[in-house]
């Protein structure tokens, strides 16, 4: 089971096995729990950057950081490993409270 008890609200990728997606669910939580945020902000903060990445055309980690700032959140969320980790699940499936 995912940690970051995303995994109930994805949808089912066709293109990756559930396995994979889980395990870089995981990796994604233990990297942003490393960084003091717990299970509810870590949701929150994928939401947040979900909806930024939605509205954006150049996608880049400093301009998702930046905009994160102006939502409150803290400076450098997102590590370029950490954003890609992010920018994959983004792209390979929505977590169904986006909808």
């Amino acid at each position: 089971m995912c940690q970051m008890s995303m995994h109930s609200h994805f949808v089912r990728c066709n293109c990756q096995s559930w396995e994979f997606m889980e395990n870089i669910c995981n990796i994604l939580f233990s990297r942003l729990k490393a960084k003091g945020l717990v299970s509810v902000e870590i949701q929150r903060l994928i939401k947040d950057t979900f909806n930024i990445l939605d509205n954006m055309e150049q996608i880049t980690s400093r301009s998702v950081n930046q905009y994160l700032e102006r939502l409150g959140w803290e400076q450098h969320m997102f590590d370029d490993y950490t954003f890609e980790l992010v920018l994959f699940l983004f792209e390979n499936k929505k977590p169904n409270f986006m909808k």
